[in-house]
């Protein structure tokens, strides 16, 4: 009986035991809960606003893009514009068959215009159209849903007698996106283009400018491009050690939006202005090399020889 009772008497201490430490652990997690509930009311209220505002960035950014894009899709539409020449239409010189009454005969009648044709079916051609590493063409990952169909009308198409004045007129589309939704990534498209504008124009300063901006485009092709193009204007303004670093920035970009044989002879052609001619062969070799079946890699190879002549030095062991 004895036995029985200390057994019963410590199985009960035990479940007491229990029920104290978390009856205990309770109590405390509920005191500590309550001695701070003012600082966690606060940081709840604290998480709440920040994610709201994280929110109202994320919209008003989406808003921005959507403008811009917009936008954009008109000035492109100036910027692809033909000249007026390009779209006048062509005039049959051939005198037309009359008859003794003065009416137009034969096949000339039949392709005699009626009311209205000469106004044009309504289809342009688009010169830009095709793609290429100095113009990329704007997609949809530059120009959202959002942007509306433009009519030619609208922005003078064909009305431009010279290539001058059509970049005149795209500036001025470019140039406000530019400078309101430059940081987005349609305003970065406007930038790359009003760089092409300002350059073609002779507006070297501006023009870097705008393609500096466009360098640091999230869409790699114009990224890439816009680094190309600067490199290519830095040379031509007599600023070769500015274009190295521009061909360098490209390079170190390795991306495959942008060839890397010609990113090196654009490198290598910036190092001879430098007068760099030992960095120029080297980057020639890399070329040769790295890139044996390129169109650059016959080029790249002569200068290489010519350039290992001039300085008297071995290529090859140059290179190890």
């Amino acid at each position: 009986m004895v036995e029985s009772a200390a057994m019963s008497s410590q199985r009960f201490s035990r479940k007491n035991l229990k029920h104290d430490e978390f009856v205990t652990r309770t109590s405390e997690i509920t005191r500590w809960l309550m001695e701070r509930r003012r600082r966690i009311g606060w940081g709840l209220l604290a998480v709440v606003v920040l994610i709201s505002i994280v929110a109202m960035v994320q919209v008003y950014q989406q808003r921005q893009e959507s403008s811009a894009a917009a936008l954009l899709a008109v000035a492109m539409e100036v910027y692809r514009a033909p000249l007026a020449e390009e779209t006048a239409p062509a005039l049959d010189t051939q005198p037309a068959a009359t008859d003794d009454a003065g009416e137009v005969t034969g096949e000339a009648a039949a392709e005699e215009p009626t009311a209205g044709a000469t106004e044009g079916s309504g289809e342009e051609s688009d010169p830009a159209g095709a793609a290429s590493p100095d113009t990329p063409e704007a997609t949809p990952d530059t120009a959202t849903s959002a942007a509306p169909t433009v009519e030619p009308a609208a922005v003078g198409y064909g009305n431009f007698t010279t290539e001058i004045a059509r970049y005149e007129a795209a500036r001025e589309e470019f140039a406000p996106i530019v400078r309101r939704y430059g940081n987005t990534p349609s305003g970065r498209v406007a930038a790359f283009y009003l760089g092409i504008c300002e350059s073609s124009l002779g507006n070297e300063e501006a023009a870097t400018e705008a393609l500096q901006r466009a360098a640091g485009a999230s869409q790699e092709i114009i990224a890439t491009v816009s680094l190309y193009r600067l490199g290519q204007l830095q040379v031509a303004e007599g600023k070769p050690d500015e274009a190295i670093a521009s061909f360098d920035l490209l390079l170190a970009r390795n991306s495959d939006a942008f060839p890397t044989d010609e990113a090196l002879m654009a490198r290598a052609r910036a190092q001879e202005a430098a007068g760099d001619q030992r960095g120029a062969m080297l980057s020639y070799q890399r070329v040769v090399e790295e890139h044996p079946d390129s169109f650059s890699a016959a080029d790249a190879r002569a200068r290489v020889e010519e350039l290992a002549a001039e300085l008297g030095i071995d290529p090859n062991v140059e290179r190890s």
